[in-house]
């Protein structure tokens, strides 16, 4: 098959882009403030990617909606809600919908795993998990987050879905891996990393 450039993304920096949205007419990719600082020097013997990234605190999330057809760039900053952070880091994609109520397709619904304040790589080395869970903090816990783009208006933002009382308990919520017997559009994870899935068998 032929690989051919349809659109250039304008970012503002070297974004860690981890998963994307996808409807039939666009692509959907979060800028976020995670950024790889490909200057910093580089020894492959010692070092992860978490030594050559940086969250930049206080920097919005940027939506770059791709149309397919043409290639055309929508770029919008997030519109931050009272009480939410600016800059969180969408660590996986769930879905990503054209809004039903919307018959004119104008507004897109991208369901993600955010992530406040992301350090999650450097959280995992060996020497902290080693510490236990009273090393961690919330910084991995993953937030459920609806982010809502309306490109007949340029908008674009979030809202957390029903997390409190999860955090509250020190639980986050992640993905986990599909088979065929069943389907788990979500899995929590605790400090201490104990499983637990919600699952919905694949016949039903």
């Amino acid at each position: 098959s032929k690989r051919e450039v349809f659109a250039k993304v304008p970012m503002q920096g070297a974004a860690l882009i981890h998963s994307m949205g996808l409807t039939p007419q666009h692509l959907v990719l979060m800028e976020c403030p995670y950024r790889l600082g490909f200057m910093k020097p580089h020894n492959p013997k010692k070092g992860g990617l978490a030594d050559y990234a940086s969250f930049i605190a206080g920097e919005p999330v940027i939506a770059h909606v791709v149309d397919r057809a043409t290639g055309a760039v929508t770029s919008i900053k997030e519109s931050v809600a009272p009480g939410q952070s600016e800059g969180w880091y969408n660590g996986h994609t769930i879905n990503t919908f054209f809004d039903p109520s919307d018959k004119t397709n104008r507004t897109i619904v991208h369901d993600v795993i955010a992530y406040p304040q992301f350090d999650l790589f450097s959280e995992f080395y060996l020497d902290v998990l080693s510490q236990g869970a009273s090393a961690t903090r919330d910084i991995h816990l993953g937030r459920l987050r609806r982010c809502t783009i309306k490109l007949e208006s340029n908008s674009f933002s979030c809202v957390d879905q029903a997390n409190a009382a999860l955090l509250d308990k020190g639980i986050g919520i992640e993905l986990p891996t599909m088979n065929k017997r069943a389907f788990a559009w979500g899995r929590l994870a605790a400090h201490d990393f104990t499983p637990f899935c919600i699952a919905h068998p694949s016949d039903t």
